[in-house]
């Protein structure tokens, strides 16, 4: 992180990475993926609950065509966020190794989230 806050991030962090700042440690670059998998989730479940779309949210969904979906609202909301002096809603386009990590995360909940959220697992 001395490195980080010295150097500042690698011109090419964006080839790897959703933020300048995951590149700091892999830990780092983990969760904020995992705030952008989230967030993903959020705009889909809004965009579903508008009649906007109809996403698949489910565990088995393809998550690469998901995010590709989602990023088109996305790209849309950001350009309304520029118009207003606000910055973009999330990245509006990410690398193919930023795209497997969301689907690695889209792996693990599809393995670890029982298939009904409202059965509990003990």
């Amino acid at each position: 992180m001395k490195t980080h806050y010295k150097n500042g991030a690698p011109s090419n962090w964006a080839d790897r990475h959703v933020s300048e700042y995951a590149t700091t440690h892999p830990w780092e670059d983990f969760a904020k993926t995992v705030n952008v998998y989230l967030d993903m989730m959020a705009i889909a479940t809004t965009a579903n609950d508008q009649g906007r779309s109809q996403f698949d949210l489910s565990p088995e969904a393809d998550a690469i065509n998901m995010v590709d979906c989602i990023l088109d609202i996305v790209i849309e909301v950001s350009e309304y966020n520029l118009d207003l002096g606000l910055t973009p809603l999330l990245p509006e386009q990410l690398s193919d190794p930023v795209l497997e990590k969301i689907a690695f995360i889209n792996e693990l909940r599809r393995l670890h989230l029982p298939d009904d959220p409202s059965r509990s697992e003990t």
